[in-house]
């Protein structure tokens, strides 16, 4: 509705039939609710707001991969998981092959279209549930809950040979890949343990897999 001074405002108008002598009447009120729906809208957009901040605050800008604080956070649920279905979790630290070099060669801003790709590769190559996180630089790391050795060796493979043969940004790279397992057998040992484990033994396979020429994975039972 339209107020005399030209303002728009919302109302509500509602109709009630009446009957007298016979006649039927329509009594007609109309309310102005401009303020109550604002207030709602209001409401439902600072939750959206808080919402999307929410969901800021777990990402990489750039990447989208998870960050890892939000790794640390998810990562106790996944190992209760984990160990209430005495299962394997395997994880993958990712590092891509001469990255300084090709910053050098190419700046920054077509490194950042590297990692952006580089990160939308992998992702498809994992599961739902898996989580991809940007580690650090040019470093991703993969959790695979219910994940076997031979399992998480295939997805590395996968990866490697996608982000080599894949890549649409013109510039041919390589990636290193070191994975780790866990088997929950007990519970000797805290989540933020097993994490602080599994992080290690991926960094060593991975070096491993760049002493032995880059382009590759190398699992940790390996070595």
């Amino acid at each position: 509705g339209l107020k005399k001074n030209g303002m728009e405002i919302r109302v509500d108008i509602a109709l009630n039939p009446l009957h007298e002598q016979n006649e039927l009447y329509v009594a007609c009120s109309i309310l102005d609710i401009t303020e109550k729906i604002t207030t709602a809208e209001l409401a439902l957009n600072l939750e959206r707001e808080n919402l999307r901040l929410a969901q800021l605050a777990q990402r990489d800008p750039l990447t989208q991969a998870y960050n890892r604080r939000t790794m640390e956070e998810l990562f106790p649920k996944i190992a209760e998981e984990c160990k209430r279905q005495n299962r394997s979790v395997s994880t993958i630290m990712l590092d891509v092959d001469n990255f300084k070099i090709f910053n050098d060669s190419y700046g920054h801003q077509t490194g950042d279209q590297l990692l952006k790709e580089l990160a939308y590769i992998a992702q498809n190559h994992i599961r739902e549930n898996d989580i991809l996180v940007r580690y650090g630089g040019e470093e991703f790391f993969i959790i695979m809950p219910n994940c076997t050795p031979r399992q998480a060796s295939e997805v590395a493979d996968r990866i490697r040979s996608s982000l080599e043969k894949d890549m649409t940004s013109g510039h041919k790279i390589t990636a290193s890949l070191g994975i780790s397992t866990y088997s929950f057998s007990s519970d000797l040992e805290s989540a933020d343990e097993v994490l602080e484990k599994l992080i290690e033994q991926s960094d060593q396979a991975l070096y491993q897999a760049k002493d032995k020429g880059r382009n590759r994975f190398q699992h940790f039972s390996s070595i």
